[in-house]
């Protein structure tokens, strides 16, 4: 006997197992030869070799024979004695050993046909004539399991040039393959394997309810490119795919028999007379089979299928199909709406409908005739209109040949290139020119809609005023007529989802009702990070309808400058952070001061000449903000209202109180929403109207307010707002000088106004800011609770939980306001002692000013003051009063 007949005899296999050497599922098993913790020695049964990949072995790679010589350490020779012992003994495998390898040849094989696929996918990814066939078909082959096997080289030798499917048995293996011709439109363009046996794409699962049986397997691929749409009241449906029209074999009856749940078969086979009559005859075996199951089928367009009516239609046609299928047993009365839907079909099959742009994937538009495929590499640009430039990838349909096939990148408005681009297509597809002309007359106009369809569809929907029915408005004005309005207001804003922040979220709501007026008023949240000033902002913002305001995270440097003239009057400017709105801070304020923006550009005109335009935004506008940086924006908040967030524990609790109730489903997010769209409707029929304060000359600020000229503006503007607020209260009064209409302001308006901008006047008298003086507060409890005079920054920080940072920027600034002093203590080992000054200053300054408004009020009440008349300039002199005898009154 040779080496090499012994070497024919004797496997690896047999070797190992010589030695009780097992080897795992993937042939691999620890080295032998050095220590090994991890399988590093694979095994190679086909070739009857080994190698070990570790760095550590010098076993390297060998056959049988040099695995018996390393084994014993032996020379050649004895090794190839012991090969001929082990051949001797071979017969003498046990049977279970012998199963083992039986088991051991099958995980092979099946692995094979696991590899075999996996090779076909990747031939797939790396052919564009298979790709684009699958696209040609309307199929995806990232969502649908599918390869390809080349013409040359071909990995199955039965499946030359064939898009290939997967067939799997019960266990969801691959058993066999089928394939389909890309090039072979004949009646041989399906091939599959000897021993056919599999399901694509796979077994239903065992709660199937109901199945759906397609003639052909790219009939089932497609309706899997669209399951997502195949919903029946809930369920949505499993599908299988026969091997034609006589392709309904024993296996797919198994596999029906054997789903437990199983109610309805559903047919999608062709609409053509081998179609319907193999249905006919598969009904009539499934009730004898199985007469519990409702049996109905899918009627697609007349001699189409399901692949080619995808192609022709909207992917929502299988969804309108599914529900209108017909039923075949048991027997029903027609349908009232088949006739429609034959019409549809009839309509759908016409020239007009199967010519016609898919736009699926707009990177890929495709047009396709019964003559051409036409495909447009890159979509199309929407901008320019003045031109139509396109890559153009033409081939002829069916695709025979890719030598029949065009691509050029060209202008359709260019009519001269295009007839080039005509007569040199025909001559390279040979086509007639008159086909091609035709093909891209009707190419350009559908992609002309197309552009202008997309152009609309990227265009920034406004939010269109909503138009009120009789019983919403009188709702609203019920609602705004009836006496206690401002309580009734303040108690309705906590029912829409605001906990706590009574008067914040008053004097919020207020501010933003101002931007209807001319001189709208501005409000600035402020607080610490996670405290609440966005949700505040958020809630009660959303009490405004869409249409008056706009919310805006982050903007860019000049992006004020392109909003319409228009486009921001009387708006709601809504900025989630002040930070996100840096850049833009300065054209904020001149649009909140001046109440307009203007910019001077240039411009090239059509002739090339260069121009100065001057671009214009009118205001007014309203403006709420938030941030945590007081002092950084300073300049903004002189121009708003500033309220600082309810940081305290009670107000903790409230809103974590609400967050359990939320978690817990216990608050009913109907009537919220309910409460804010009541909220909307008020402010829709809020019209603009000018308010006229009688009692504004004894309306005098407190001497102690830092910042008096813009805070007496805005003391004024929001008792004006108040006004405005009541204006379905309050008689309306005409100015004979003027011809102005106008209400005017009573005490309860001044009232309310002190009661809620007491707080904001406070906060504007302190020289510290609103972090500082909540710590100094603060500061002071903890003093006056612990009975200390004195104390170090350490101790503090200590019982405040508060990082050393924060609290030395607080310190600082005490100090240097002279609210502390420094009585001892160094700079190094124990820190300063500090020393409050004054514990009163703070009730003295809220006492004082809450005192001053009471008063200034209580003399108003005491005296009877005339509506102030309207005034005008006489020469250069002073302003005079115009006689009181020009104003009337007149009913609403």
């Amino acid at each position: 006997m040779t080496i090499q007949e012994l070497k024919n005899k004797l496997s690896i296999i047999e070797v190992l197992n010589h030695y009780n050497i097992k080897i795992d599922k993937n042939n691999r098993t620890q080295c032998p030869f050095h220590d090994d913790k991890s399988p590093s020695m694979q095994i190679y049964p086909k070739t009857n070799t080994y190698c070990c990949f570790s760095s550590n072995c010098s076993a390297g790679t060998g056959d049988q024979i040099e695995f018996i010589q390393k084994m014993e350490a032996c020379s050649k020779h004895i090794a190839l004695k012991k090969a001929h012992e082990l051949i001797g003994s071979s017969v003498l495998l046990s049977s279970k050993l012998a199963d083992e390898m039986i088991s051991k040849l099958a995980n092979e094989k099946e692995k094979t046909m696991e590899e075999i696929f996996s090779e076909l996918q990747e031939q797939l990814k790396q052919s564009s004539e298979a790709i684009y066939y699958l696209q040609s078909r309307n199929l995806n082959y990232d969502k649908i399991e599918v390869g390809y096997n080349p013409i040359t080289k071909p990995i199955i030798k039965d499946l030359k040039n064939c898009i290939v499917f997967p067939l799997r048995d019960k266990e969801n293996k691959i058993v066999s393959f089928y394939g389909r011709s890309i090039i072979n439109n004949s009646d041989q363009r399906h091939f599959y394997l000897k021993d056919r046996a599999g399901i694509f794409p796979n077994y239903p699962k065992a709660e199937t309810e109901k199945l759906i049986i397609t003639e052909a397997i790219i009939d089932a691929a497609t309706l899997i490119m669209n399951d997502e749409l195949l919903i029946i009241n809930g369920i949505k449906p499993s599908i299988i795919a026969c091997f034609g029209t006589n392709g309904l074999n024993e296996e797919i009856k198994n596999v029906m028999q054997e789903l437990p749940k199983l109610n309805e078969i559903i047919f999608a086979f062709d609409n053509d007379e081998a179609g319907n009559k193999a249905v006919e005859k598969y009904t009539e075996q499934l009730k004898i089979d199985n007469g519990q199951l409702i049996i109905s089928k899918i009627i697609v367009p007349e001699n189409e299928d399901v692949n080619s009516t995808a192609i022709s239609h909207d992917e929502n046609i299988f969804n309108h199909l599914l529900h209108e299928r017909k039923t075949l047993y048991p027997q029903t009365t027609p349908k009232a709406n088949e006739s429609s839907n034959l019409s549809i079909f009839q309509s759908s099959n016409s020239p007009q409908s199967t010519i016609t742009l898919n736009c699926s994937n707009p990177e890929q538009l495709q047009y396709n005739t019964d003559e051409l495929f036409i495909t447009l590499l890159g979509g199309i640009s929407l901008q320019n209109l003045d031109r139509l430039r396109v890559t153009v990838y033409m081939r002829r349909n069916p695709h025979v040949n890719a030598a029949y096939s065009i691509r050029q990148n060209i202008d359709l408005y260019q009519d001269d290139l295009v007839e080039k681009f005509i007569r040199r297509s025909a001559e390279k597809l040979e086509i007639s020119t008159s086909l091609i002309s035709k093909a891209i007359a009707e190419l350009t106009e559908e992609l002309e809609q197309y552009r202008l369809q997309q152009i609309e569809n990227k265009k920034v929907k406004t939010n269109k005023r909503k138009e009120l029915t009789a019983i919403e408005k009188q709702a609203a004005i019920n609602y705004l007529s009836k006496a206690g309005l401002m309580q009734r207001t303040l108690d309705d804003l906590g029912k829409t989802g605001i906990v706590g922040e009574e008067l914040n979220r008053l004097v919020m709501y207020l501010v933003m009702t101002s931007r209807k007026r001319e001189t709208p008023i501005n409000i600035l949240s402020l607080g610490s990070s996670g405290i609440g000033k966005t949700h505040l902002q958020e809630k009660v913002s959303e009490c405004i309808p869409e249409e008056d305001k706009l919310e805006i995270t982050v903007m860019s440097e000049n992006a004020f400058y392109y909003f319409g003239q228009e486009e921001l009057k009387h708006k709601l400017l809504l900025i989630e952070d002040l930070d996100g709105a840096e850049s833009v801070l300065y054209p904020l304020r001149e649009l909140q001061s001046k109440k307009k923006l203007s910019k001077t550009v240039t411009l090239k005109d059509s002739k090339g000449n260069l121009k100065t335009i001057t671009v214009m935004v009118e205001g007014p506008i309203s403006v709420s903000g938030c941030t945590t940086r007081e002092n950084v924006y300073e300049d903004n908040a002189n121009r708003s209202f500033l309220i600082y967030i309810d940081e305290s524990k009670e107000q903790d609790l409230k809103v974590m109180a609400y967050q359990r109730l939320l978690s817990a489903g216990m608050i009913n997010k109907t009537e919220e929403k309910e409460q804010q769209e009541q909220f909307k409707n008020q402010q829709r029929i809020l019209r603009s109207i000018k308010v006229r304060n009688p009692f504004a000359p004894q309306l005098c600020i407190p001497e102690s307010i830092l910042k008096p000229r813009r805070t007496n503006a805005h003391y004024l503007e929001f008792i004006e707002a108040i006004t405005f607020y009541h204006q379905y209260q309050r008689e309306v009064k005409i100015d004979n000088y003027t011809g102005e209409k106008y209400i005017e302001t009573n005490l309860e308006d001044i009232e309310w106004a002190n009661k809620l901008m007491a707080e904001i006047l406070i906060r504007k008298a302190d020289e510290l800011t609103g972090a500082c003086r909540n710590f100094f507060e603060k500061l002071k409890i903890y003093l006056q609770k612990e009975k200390k005079e004195a104390f170090y920054s350490k101790a503090l920080r200590s019982h405040l939980r508060m990082s050393s940072s924060t609290l030395n920027r607080y310190l600082i600034e005490l100090c240097k306001n002279g609210y502390l002093k420094i009585t001892g203590g160094n700079k190094y080992k124990t820190g300063f002692e500090y020393l409050v000054n004054d514990y009163e200053e703070y009730n003295k300054l809220k006492q004082g000013i809450t005192g001053i408004l009471d008063d200034m009020l209580k003399q108003i009440k005491e005296k009877k003051y005339p509506s102030i008349p309207t005034v005008s300039h006489k020469q250069n002199g002073i302003l005079k009063p115009i006689s009181p005898k020009g104003l009337k009154a007149v009913s609403q």
